[in-house]
């Protein structure tokens, strides 16, 4: 598997007109940094290890929730035309091990890292969610 750039492991093992795959995996303590996708549904799917956490803020900043990838919970990152809302994961215990399925497919020119100016609205919007934002925002910020 090889480093992903908002942070974790891949492997990409599919990629047509219509989709890509990726295995994606997040070790104890690693966390994938808030990150917003462009033109592309995304949907988690646990395969192996413990849940991940993936928090949501939407596009305009404020909070919108937190859901757990498990054995019986897919989660899905909805498709939006520009850039939609920001996520980012962390796991409930060891490891997490999830497949990715982007449907659009995923490219990195439709893929951004909150910048710190971003992070700054994240906190301005939601203070209540200020230890979160922090703890899922990109190294170097």
């Amino acid at each position: 598997m090889e480093p992903h750039p908002e942070g974790g492991f891949y492997r990409e093992f599919i990629r047509d007109k219509t989709r890509t795959v990726i295995f994606y995996l997040l070790p104890e303590h690693a966390i994938s940094s808030w990150h917003s996708l462009k033109d592309t549904r995304e949907i988690f799917k646990l395969i192996s290890g413990a849940g991940l956490f993936i928090p949501k803020i939407d596009a305009g900043g404020r909070w919108r929730s937190e859901q757990e990838v498990t054995y019986e919970n897919d989660v899905v990152i909805e498709k939006n035309i520009s850039f939609g809302d920001w996520f980012g994961a962390y796991p409930s215990g060891e490891y997490g091990l999830v497949t990715c399925e982007c449907r659009g497919p995923f490219e990195f020119d439709k893929f951004k890292i909150s910048s710190q100016e971003d992070l700054s609205e994240f906190w301005r919007q939601n203070p209540g969610q200020r230890r979160l934002i922090d703890r899922l925002a990109p190294k170097g910020n």
